[in-house]
């Protein structure tokens, strides 16, 4: 998603470089196909900086989250494991991984950067 930002805008996000909740929320204000991802890859962002903190939510603006994503609520509570990362999550987010991408990797706007 970095490489593609900065295909589509060198000077964007920082370069490429900004934080991934900047990086996401740049594309999906572009690129319609992954607007609907927007709350996952929220969720995915905050579980993957949930488990840098071994497995305690330890956010830098000292802040509760919630995420909802297809039907269920995800608690971040600052302080506190997630519990919720099992087989299950982890096979269903791959899942919804390559959903996101595919819908990135296949819009017109995508296609046309040169390589």
């Amino acid at each position: 998603m970095r490489t593609i930002v900065k295909r589509i805008d060198q000077t964007a996000c920082n370069s490429g470089t900004a934080a991934f909740a900047n990086i996401y929320s740049w594309l999906s204000a572009r690129i319609e196909g992954i607007r609907s991802f927007e709350d996952f890859l929220r969720l995915m962002r905050l579980t993957r900086n949930t488990i840098h903190t071994n497995g305690v939510f330890y956010p830098e603006n000292a802040t509760n989250a919630v995420v909802d994503w297809k039907g269920t609520t995800y608690n971040f509570v600052v302080g506190v494991p997630i519990t919720f990362v099992s087989w299950d999550f982890t096979t269903s987010a791959g899942h919804d991984i390559f959903d996101c991408l595919s819908a990135l990797l296949v819009e017109p706007k995508v296609i046309a950067l040169p390589p």
